[in-house]
């Protein structure tokens, strides 16, 4: 009999043992995945950031030629109608081109 209750003892503290290291590993295995997860969002995360980043800089700079070139677009658009349109010290309204001997000397 007493060995009966030293085995019940001895299988039941096994039994609680096994049951714990089996609980911890499976927490440990579960914190592991939401590690593993986690890594795999935040390395996702920062390379959508980095396209945007680059995306909205892109947009940036693309505003910003737009701008430094719309200024020269408007200075040889008023140089055209300057160059083409009638010139004022004659009274006919014949363009004034370069090539115009007409106005050869006059410049």
């Amino acid at each position: 009999m007493e060995y009966g209750v030293l085995l019940f003892i001895t299988s039941a503290l096994a039994a609680g043992v096994a049951g714990g290291l089996l609980s911890a590993w499976g927490c440990h295995r579960r914190v592991l995945a939401l590690e593993e997860n986690l890594k795999i969002i935040l390395v996702a995360y920062d390379d959508r950031l980095n396209q945007l980043s680059k995306i909205v800089l892109r947009q940036d700079k693309s505003a910003a030629a737009t701008a430094r070139w719309s200024k020269k677009e408007i200075d040889d658009h008023t140089l055209i109608k300057t160059l083409t349109g009638p010139l004022a010290d004659q009274g006919s309204s014949a363009v004034g081109h370069p090539w115009d001997p007409r106005t050869w000397g006059k410049g």
